[in-house]
Order: C-alpha cells, then structure tokens, then sequence
C-alpha cells in the first residue's frame, strides 16, 4: 500500500490500513508527502518461516519538508513467525510527533509503536525536534516466538535522531525487550545535538523499588529501557549522544537482566542534571569473571572507539579515575534522591561506572537515601567506581562503606557476601574546600554593635527629610533644573495661553538658585541670593538625646 503526495499533505486520521499474510510475509505500507503527514492507524500482519533475513514487511512515514504528527495513533509491525518483524521508519524534514499512542486491546496485546517479532527496528528521524508524549514505543520479542535458524535472534534496536535540535520523551516509555527463550532483548540509540529530555510524572520516586532479582519486580515506567525478562537471555545496551541530558520526575534509563547479562549505558553529554531521575545497569550474569554491566558518562565529543571495552579495561585494572578517555562532561549534577546504580544479583560481579566531568556536585539530600552512585554485588564482588572529577572537584558526595539506609549522598562499591569493589576518585591536586574556615554558629552579640546615646522611647527631636512636589536634582552640577522641578501654581489655561502668560511675565525667567531661607512653617526657600551664613540659627534641630 503506497500513497504519495508530492506537492501537498497526507490525512489519514480516523482510518486504519492494515496489510495482512497469514502465511507468509505482509506487503508494506507507504506514505510519502511533501507536507506534512497525519496518520491513522497502521498495522502490518505477518506469518513468514522462510529463514530469509531479507523478508520482512516495512511501515515508513516519510515527509520531505513537513513534520509527521502521530496522535491517538497505532503503528504495529507483527511476525509470528520466525522470520524478522519488520521495520517502523518515521521521518520528517521538520519536527516528528507522537502522543497518545499507549493502550491495550481486547486481547490485552500492548498498543503503541511496536515491532513484535525478531529484529524489527523502530527509526524516528526528524530534521528539527522530537516530542514523544504518553506513548510506548516497544520493539518485542514476545515469549510465543518460535525457534529460528537466523542466529544471535533478538529484539529489535530503537533509533531516535533529531538531526539539529532536540528530543524530549515525556511520560513515555522506549523499550526493547525479550519475553522468548530464543531472544535477547535490543538496543536504544538517541541522538541530539542540544538536549535530550527524558521526562516522568512523579517527582517524588524511590527507585531502590527497581532493584530486585525478582523478574517480576516492578520496572521504570518512563524513560528508556532495554529488558530480558526471561532467565539466561541478555538485555540490549543503551547509548545517548548529546550536548545536554536531563532525566527529571521519575524517568529512568535502564539496562536490565536480571538472570542474564545485561547491556551497558553510555551517555556521551557536555551537560548532565538528574533531578529524581536514575541511571540503572542491573545483571544476573557476567560475561567473563570480570565483568558485569557498566555505565559510562563522557564528554560529548568522545571517540567511539574510547568507549569499546572500557568495562574490561576497568575490571583488569587498565583503567581508574586518574587515565579514564575521552573528553570530560562539563558538570554532573545530582539532586532529589537521584541514583547511578550498577547492580549485580547473586554471584554476578558488580558492574563497573566511569565518570569523567570538570564537577560532580550532589545537592543536599531531600528523603532518607540522598543522591548515590554505586556498584554494588549481591554474592560476587562489588564492581569499580572509576571518577575523574577535575579541576573542579566533587563536593556534597563522599565515598562511604554502604548505602543502605544513609541519608546522606553517597559513593559505594560493596558486595553483601563477596569482596567489595574499588572506589577510585581523582581529585584537583588543590582542593579548594581545604581553605574553608569553619566559622563558629555565634559570630557575636550584635546588640553590642548599637549605639546606646539614643536609645529608643526618649523624647527627643532627630532630623527629618522630608520629600514634596515633583522632580529632584538634576544628573549633574552643571545641569540646569528640570521643568518636573518647579512647584508652581496650576492652571487650565491651554498650551497657547500658558505660552502668552510665560512670555509676558518678567518673573518667569529661570535664575539659577544661589541661597536657601526658611520660612514661617519650616519650609525651604530657594532664591536667587545668596544665603548669609548663621551658626546660631541653623535650621537643622538639636539630636541631643536630652534634648526637650
């Protein structure tokens, strides 16, 4: 199914087009415009057991100078079979948006952006920004699938691109995951050039509830995740590229298998802000005995090829906080119960963290656990904290024994049966908290500091000023008096009889004030002679405290 418009829109809002093989593979479904596109649903329904890698049905969006707007929206591609699922591309010149496209249908089948099936890749791509709101965006590998002779069988990868500003993914999930015993779950990718926003709802989350052995503990709802939910397969790994990261209200991103081995995150950002938002790598399995799951956050402009193996490097001890690669995050900032977590369950060796910023700052902690990075085991031994904090330093996070129950933001490698990791900090070679003085809580009595001459409820007469009438002192000694100045008497006369009584009058010739008189009532006098000096007059009153 093809539809094309070359030089207008395509509307396709409150229709469905489905495409449909129950044995074999579906045709695909393209819509091509030059404007924009407003897509109803589209569902694509195959069956195909042919081991072909090439045979698989395709949904694409493509908008050539518009935007692509998905509302209430369902884009499903399907294969029961053993072949690959087919691929979801949506790409806009402009901006891509999609919200409300989350759900259940009668069967309880997840409705959203979803390839289901071995290998099916969900691509966004737009030329401005990407908005995803209250949506899913699913690439599954459901526990029904056959075996297939395909090899390396997983779910399908995530790609989001804004190619020259930003996405931000609010009160949304982008998950690719594994129920199949025959599967790994996928990868994410998000690509930015300014920012990326992951954003929840809840800005009050504790997600040490997320960290749990148990398959069918509850997971982040929002943010990114990369999943086996079945025992011995392995999750996907997630990378984010940008200048700016955000992960605020309970978002997460969350690589997890916690009966195989999952993925690491590699956050490649100039600027990252947790503010109640969680950084997870949770594994069940080690790859080899000296390696779990990892997280890496680097500067923006690090190589790839910085990142590959840096887990290894670390474990083996090649790498610590004082030689970590690649550029540096400008600042990392913590706040409001954040977490960076790498969890290893049962005899699994804990994850490794490599962070290398110009500052770590954690602010105070607002609930019981504070804001905490750690790389923590369960039976096997407790991973690597490799932390390049300079020039700048770290400040209101301290390495400490444990986490548990500590109100404090903390830095941990720990192990609950096994040998506890290893922290390794690098610290400016001039610590600038070590010039802090601690002042005492009580600098003094500052009622000593208030003149007792004139205390208060004893009559006396102190000098007054006393604002009346428009305008003040002109900007500059040498500057004549503004006409906002004069106090004079008003009149309703026009502005033609004002200007004959002006010109008429003699005394209205501004003379520049030379003296000053007081008069009956007290009041200042400006006139064009010069005062005569008096030091037995002066207008100013007596201050005396005795004074009556």
């Amino acid at each position: 199914i093809e539809l094309n418009a070359r030089q207008g829109q395509i509307t396709t809002t409150g229709w469905t087009i489905s495409a449909q093989s129950n044995n074999g593979v579906a045709g695909n479904v393209f819509l091509t415009a030059a404007d924009d596109i407003r897509s109803g649903n589209i569902t694509s329904f195959s069956k195909s057991n042919t081991g072909n890698p090439n045979n698989f049905s395709t949904i694409k969006l493509d908008s050539k100078s518009g935007s692509v707007i998905l509302d209430g929206v369902q884009l499903t591609t399907t294969n029961i079979g053993s072949d690959f699922a087919g691929d979801i591309n949506i790409n806009a010149a402009k901006n891509i948006e999609i919200t409300d496209s989350r759900g259940v249908d009668n069967q309880n089948n997840e409705l959203g952006i979803i390839s289901q099936g071995f290998f099916g890749r969900i691509t966004i791509q737009a030329g401005d920004d990407v908005f995803i709101t209250n949506s899913i965006v699913n690439a599954i590998a459901p526990k029904t699938l056959p075996a297939t002779s395909l090899g390396d069988d997983r779910a399908g990868d995530i790609d989001v691109t804004s190619t020259s500003s930003k996405i931000e993914i609010n009160n949304s999930l982008l998950t690719t995951t594994t129920e199949s015993e025959f599967a790994d779950a996928g990868n994410i990718s998000l690509v930015a050039p300014q920012s990326v926003v992951l954003r929840g709802t809840n800005p009050n989350t504790d997600f040490r509830q997320f960290i749990s052995s148990d398959l069918n503990a509850p997971k982040p709802e929002q943010g990114l995740l990369a999943e086996a939910r079945v025992s011995g397969k392995n999750a996907g790994g997630i990378d984010i590229t940008t200048d700016e990261l955000k992960i605020e209200n309970g978002a997460a991103v969350s690589v997890s298998s916690p009966q195989g081995q999952a993925g690491d995150v590699v956050i490649l950002a100039d600027k990252i802000r947790l503010n109640n938002g969680a950084i997870f790598a949770s594994t069940g399995q080690s790859r080899n005995p000296n390696e779990g799951a990892n997280i890496v956050l680097l500067g923006k402009n690090t190589n790839q090829s910085d990142t590959e193996n840096l887990g290894s490097k670390i474990s083996q001890g090649q790498q610590r906080g004082d030689n970590l690669p690649g550029s540096s995050v400008d600042y990392l900032l913590l706040s409001n119960e954040s977490l960076i977590q790498a969890n290893a369950y049962k005899s699994a060796d804990g994850g490794n963290i490599a962070i290398k910023t110009r500052l770590l700052l954690a602010s105070p902690p607002t609930g019981e656990n504070g804001s905490d990075i750690s790389a923590n085991a369960q039976g096997g031994k407790g991973g690597v904290l490799a932390i390049d904090s300079r020039p700048l330093g770290a400040y209101n996070i301290e390495s400490r024994p444990h986490t548990t129950n500590t109100p404090l933001n903390d830095i941990t490698a720990t192990s609950q049966i096994g040998l506890d990791g290893i922290v390794s900090i690098a610290l400016p070679d001039v610590d600038p908290r070590r010039g802090f003085l601690q002042l005492p809580e009580d600098l003094g009595d500052s009622s000593r500091l208030i003149t007792q001459s004139c205390p208060v409820g004893r009559t006396q007469a102190a000098s007054r000023f006393i604002v009346s009438g428009r305008g003040g002192l002109p900007p500059s000694p040498s500057s004549a008096l503004s006409s906002d100045a004069l106090m004079g008497i008003t009149t309703n006369a026009s502005p033609r009889e004002t200007r004959l009584m002006q010109s008429s009058s003699p005394s209205s010739i501004l003379v520049e004030a030379k003296g000053v008189n007081i008069g009956p009532k007290g009041e200042i006098i400006f006139t064009a002679n010069p005062s005569k000096p008096t030091s037995d007059n002066s207008w100013q009153r007596n201050t005396d405290c005795n004074a009556q």
